[in-house]
């Protein structure tokens, strides 16, 4: 809209998601999206669970206690990029559409799992790590072993953790630290990812890169020729 109150139509907004999902380790890892109308939207949460009880055969069944219901109050936030670009260089240009499309898709992606992490909660979204209610392991340091990973799990499988595969997203600096844990620190017998975090958790690469060009001058056929060949840095 005019004013940023909504996103075009919503199969046009779905596209939009689909584009910045495979780009999006957030998304990845099953955050879902909800179509809105306005914006504000009202959903059910449930905030105890039903009682059952054993009963003979013939005996009334009494009314028992829950579930209590709840409510979550969904607010939408805007994000927005604007960038120009030269009608003939994009007229003339080939892999323009390709190009374009990459970059804004990278920078979607990178910037749906800056705020779905971080996100302060007053105009952007409240994000994971700033939720109150978070399940969190505390004072972890330099990686020793895996038991705060381990740790972690646990406590989400004790809070009726419906059996689906977790999400386990992790930065490329922490994924090398883990990897480089060694067994009675005997050097290149590395340590295994427990059963427990393996068995249970999809892992994703965290904090994606930007993508950047730098010029190569390349020979073909007795010519030189200069070329952008694509690089990726890593935040």
């Amino acid at each position: 809209g005019q004013s940023g109150q909504f996103l075009v139509q919503p199969d046009v907004g779905a596209q939009v998601f689909d584009l910045a999902r495979p780009k999006s380790t957030l998304m990845q890892g099953g955050a879902q999206t909800v179509n809105m109308d306005s914006n504000e939207i009202e959903m059910l949460s449930i905030e105890s669970d039903p009682t059952f009880g054993a009963y003979s055969e013939n005996e009334t069944i009494t009314k028992g206690s829950g579930p209590t219901l709840g409510q979550i109050t969904l607010h939408s936030r805007m994000i927005a990029a604007r960038f120009g670009a030269s009608r003939n260089l994009v007229e003339s240009a080939p892999n323009a559409a390709s190009v374009l499309e990459d970059a804004l898709r990278n920078a979607f992606g990178n910037k749906l799992d800056e705020l779905g992490y971080t996100g302060s909660g007053d105009q952007e979204p409240q994000g994971i790590l700033n939720d109150d209610d978070i399940l969190s392991i505390t004072s972890v340091g330099s990686p020793s072993n895996w038991d705060d990973v381990i740790d972690g799990v646990n406590k989400i499988e004790n809070q009726d953790w419906p059996g689906d595969t977790l999400s386990f997203v992790w930065h490329p600096d922490i994924k090398a630290a883990y990897s480089k844990l060694l067994v009675n620190s005997e050097s290149n017998n590395y340590a295994s990812m427990p059963e427990a975090v393996a068995d249970t958790t999809t892992r994703y690469r965290g904090q994606r890169g930007t993508h950047y060009y730098e010029p190569r001058t390349v020979v073909r056929d007795g010519k030189s020729k200069q070329v952008r060949v694509r690089k990726t840095r890593w935040r």
